[in-house]
């Protein structure tokens, strides 16, 4: 605080300033009296960037999209939700199966990140989409423009990695549940979940499911068998040792994705407006992740490694319950990553990333061979 001299024709502006300073210290005074304090918890503010610079002057390009964004818009999945980020569009078939376009580029030209690591499921094909569902998570990070050519190859359009929620807060046990209900399919979403942190252990548990029936246009037409359905299920646990930090996850969705084609009425008569049997054509997703990331904190630096294994089977039925194409996709991996600081302004990092991949067709419909 600064003091300016009193002139001879100030007493009324100092008589202002004693009353505001008066009016200011009125709640300690107050607080003596009842002896109450407030306690507010604000929430956890996340900034993803690469570099602390305006926006229009960096070309690294992250852009962030929380839970509670997506919820409020009432998305149906990840995909839907991120096309409220400007470059970012769908390819869809109804609203059950979509992938992100960025830029002009879907499929194998955008990686997704989940658990840290890269997730494939087939969905190079217009008709396979992303098929990972908003529930668990925390929020979203897309990376547009240069950056994303540090992920590797399959980045060039960028790259999209989704966070899995939060722990709880120390010393607490949580649980919550969320409906989510949709007008135009007539279904929604039933989640719950419930998780634990006692320091230096926690866990999370969470089950959802959802279901809906076709949709309709803007003009109000129903678009036949473009009905959808998931189950899910998601369990981790994380523990703290000295130098030695690790989170393992357990990833579980089963889906059916009614598809639609030209001669749609060829294969599937209307039936109900609300009926949601998958006696018609439909994709069969079944998907498993186990995942353990871990970070070793060193003397001078720090070595991360992600360690996963994902199972995707995807079949289609054509309708009557007959299964043409029955494929598997299974993927093992790692990354590996060493930092250290070298000085205040240089910093170094060595990183290996890994895969192994196995497709196995079952069926006698084959879109490609079995191969390592």
């Amino acid at each position: 605080m600064t003091f300016l001299p009193m002139q001879k024709s100030s007493y009324g502006q100092w008589l202002f300033m004693i009353s505001c300073m008066l009016v200011g210290y009125a709640p300690l005074f107050a607080q003596e009296e009842d002896d109450t304090t407030k306690h507010i918890t604000l929430n956890e503010t996340v900034v993803s960037a690469y570099r602390e610079e305006q926006r229009k002057q960096n070309s690294f390009d992250i852009e962030t999209l929380s839970i509670k964004e997506i919820e409020q818009q009432g998305s149906f999945s990840i995909t839907d939700a991120l096309t409220q980020i400007p470059g970012i569009n769908q390819l869809s078939t109804g609203v059950g199966i979509s992938k992100p376009v960025i830029r002009g580029l879907f499929g194998n030209r955008v990686l997704v990140l989940f658990s840290g690591l890269r997730f494939d499921n087939q969905q190079w094909q217009d008709e396979h989409g992303l098929g990972l569902s908003d529930i668990g998570i925390s929020r979203l990070e897309v990376i547009k423009g240069p950056l994303s050519i540090l992920y590797g190859t399959e980045a060039v359009g960028g790259v999209i990695n989704i966070l899995e929620e939060k722990k709880a807060r120390v010393g607490t046990l949580e649980t919550d549940a969320g409906v989510e209900f949709h007008s135009n399919t007539g279904g929604g979403t039933v989640q719950l979940g419930i998780k634990g942190n006692t320091g230096k252990r926690w866990w999370r548990v969470r089950a959802a499911v959802d279901n809906h029936a076709d949709y309709t246009d803007g003009n109000g037409q129903r678009i036949l068998n473009t009905r959808f359905n998931g189950y899910y299920l998601k369990a981790s646990m994380g523990f703290k040792r000295k130098k030695w930090v690790s989170e393992n996850t357990y990833n579980c969705a089963y889906n059916n994705f009614g598809f639609v084609f030209s001669d749609m009425s060829k294969f599937f008569e209307p039936d109900n407006r609300w009926s949601r049997s998958m006696a018609g054509p439909h994709h069969i997703v079944l998907l498993n992740i186990l995942s353990s990331e871990n970070t070793f904190q060193l003397r001078d630096s720090y070595l991360k490694l992600n360690v996963g294994f994902q199972s995707n089977f995807r079949a289609e039925d054509e309708g009557g319950g007959a299964l043409s194409l029955m494929m598997q996709l299974m993927t093992g991996q790692y990354s590996l990553k060493w930092n250290k600081e070298l000085s205040k302004h240089t910093f170094f990092v060595l990183a290996d990333n890994s895969s192994v991949e196995n497709n196995t067709n079952y069926g006698g419909r084959k879109i490609i061979p079995d191969a390592w």
